[in-house]
């Protein structure tokens, strides 16, 4: 996968509008100088590290070979945060894991409305049978016998790794092509 740096001046950003998904503070900017990308600024509670642990965990995902967002830290009116491009291209959009899975196991899975931090049927059973179909982009260089549940172990090898324990099934997701 392509590394792309992310380079932008704080000064050169315009606030769009703020993330409402997650715990985490986070806002979607532009720049004054290409209005076209659209950046999501992910801030860090004061004196955690939270900014510099999402940079080391994005650097992980790229030794590992697991696709992610290109992470920068910035330092955004004073605050400390990290910024990363949209990663939904035109003609695409991101489906939550719980929605994914629903959709997946109508009779089995909870509706995504009915939201609770622990759900049974969250099970790496029924996220390798959901993601059978799901195919992965051939730019992300993998073998053509490499699964899109290969690619979802990638991750929990990366949450091994750095100790998270914020994944759940809303914060997995995929990018789903709305244009057939």
């Amino acid at each position: 996968m392509k590394e792309t740096k992310i380079k932008l001046n704080p000064q050169d950003l315009i606030d769009i509008s703020f993330e409402q998904l997650g715990t985490k503070e986070k806002k979607w900017v532009t720049s004054v100088h290409d209005k076209s990308k659209r950046y999501l600024l992910k801030f860090s509670k004061a004196s955690t590290g939270e900014h510099w642990s999402e940079y080391i965990a994005y650097k992980l995902c790229r030794v590992l070979n697991i696709p992610c967002a290109t992470y920068e830290i910035i330092n955004y009116a004073g605050r400390w945060a990290v910024i990363s491009e949209n990663l939904i291209e035109d003609g695409y959009e991101m489906v939550m894991g719980n929605e994914f899975l629903y959709k997946c196991f109508p009779t089995v899975y909870p509706q995504p409305v009915n939201f609770c931090s622990r759900i049974n049927q969250h099970t790496i059973s029924q996220v390798k049978q959901g993601l059978e179909n799901v195919q992965i982009k051939e730019s992300w260089g993998f073998p053509s016998n490499f699964t899109s549940f290969d690619i979802f172990c990638g991750y929990l090898l990366l949450d091994a790794l750095i100790s998270n324990q914020d994944r759940h099934h809303e914060n997995r997701n995929r990018i789903k092509n709305v244009i057939k």
